[in-house]
């Protein structure tokens, strides 16, 4: 798992292999892209294309394969010997500049593949895809990159676009360049591959299973191109999982503050109820407060006064004469919720039983003589059980 894993972010799962080579003496130039799954590979689209249409296509993070197979490439076979092969180029090609040249070879049974073409060729071509944004994860010279496909061929001849090449007992027996091939599709290891994309898709399955089929002087180069590859690939990918890492940074963030600032608002809100709540409870505590010490005050000198005037109101009471109730300040009427409590300011309204009318009368004239007094109303005055009932207002002077 996680050798799939460090592989994914190596290479990812869609390979491309671009082949340069030549039909009926004309230039064109091959698509292949591969996509590995789990442990199968499929072709996904095998096409003609110009480079300056690829652009476009061909992603950055995906490896690119270029294969030169045209006319400047020179092939040779050689018998394959022990020792180096720079010997076995020189030996195919007496009198090489070699730093002028690229070289590669494929060794497969008893043969020695060579292939050669010049630097300055080659640059050009690769310059070129770079200048239109393709970039080469490594290249390869002529068809020798069908090697890879010895241990899945069948023996026989495959023709690709401008070479037919001959496997035997799994081994590439012969490569040779020939015109106007005829298009076939053969069938490898379940796979269906058009006959001139199968050096694109060789490039691509030594890619994928990391074959080192040949052996060249430009090795040095396409690791170069390798880790410029690499380095472009984790580039994106960190770059794209930073953004998204901060994507989920921001909205993780934004719904972290957007549940605590409800939650704040909440708390405010609620803080501003308990506040006007506070205020109004203040507001009627100092009402209520007021209102006790007004009647306190009333309470105080009510209490006072009504002493004084009942104490001069009983002074001449008549022994014939039984009250029943005084009442300073009596109520104007009854008490009602929400209603305001209205008092008759200045009267005093004294209820009894007289048992002799004249001592009565008598009684009431000497109330209306205090110089407090303003004037007496009888109210009331009728039979009762033990002798008359009565009730009188006496008004009070607002001077005194």
């Amino acid at each position: 798992m996680i050798r799939k894993a460090l592989t994914y972010l190596k290479e990812g799962h869609t390979f491309h292999a671009l082949e340069l080579t030549e039909r009926s003496g004309e230039s064109q130039w091959l698509f292949t892209s591969v996509k590995r799954h789990k442990d199968e590979i499929s072709i996904t689209e095998s096409s003609e294309r110009n480079p300056d249409v690829l652009a476009e296509k061909i992603s950055g993070s995906s490896p690119l394969f270029v294969l030169i197979n045209t006319g400047h490439v020179l092939s040779r076979v050689q018998k394959a010997v022990e020792g180096d092969e720079t010997a076995m180029v020189n030996r195919a090609f007496p009198n090489l500049k070699m730093e002028d040249f690229y070289y590669e070879v494929a060794r497969s049974g008893t043969h020695a593949f060579i292939a050669i073409c010049r630097k300055e060729y080659v640059d050009n071509i690769l310059s070129e895809l770079t200048n239109q944004k393709i970039n080469p994860s490594g290249f390869s010279l002529g068809a020798l990159q069908i090697h890879v496909l010895s241990g899945f061929a069948e023996d026989g001849e495959m023709m690709t676009s401008n070479t037919v090449v001959t496997f035997r007992d799994h081994n590439l027996e012969g490569i040779r360049k020939e015109e106007n091939l005829p298009e076939k599709t053969y069938s490898i290891n379940g796979l269906e591959i058009p006959g001139i994309h199968l050096p694109g898709f060789s490039g691509v399955l030594g890619l994928i299973t990391g074959s080192n089929a040949t052996t060249s002087n430009f090795k040095a180069k396409n690791a170069s191109f390798r880790s410029e590859f690499y380095h472009r690939r984790f580039f994106r990918l960190f770059v794209r999982g930073g953004l998204a890492f901060l994507l989920v940074l921001l909205l993780v963030n934004f719904m972290v503050f957007n549940y605590y600032f409800g939650k704040t608002e909440d708390l405010k809100q609620a803080s501003e109820v308990n506040r006007l709540n506070k205020q109004n409870f203040m507001e009627l505590k100092d009402e209520v407060m007021r209102k006790e010490n007004i009647i306190n005050d009333i309470q105080a000198t009510s209490g006072s006064r009504s002493s004084f005037y009942t104490d001069r109101i009983i002074t001449k009471l008549p022994p014939s004469i039984l009250l029943r109730e005084i009442l300073y300040q009596p109520l104007q009427k009854q008490i009602r919720e929400g209603e305001e409590i209205l008092l008759e300011e200045d009267r005093i309204m004294v209820s009894g039983e007289s048992a002799d009318s004249r001592l009565f009368s008598e009684w009431v004239e000497a109330l209306e003589t205090y110089k407090w007094t303003e004037s007496v109303s009888i109210l009331e005055y009728g039979s009762a059980s033990s002798g008359s009932a009565f009730s009188i207002l006496l008004t009070l002077k607002t001077d005194q």
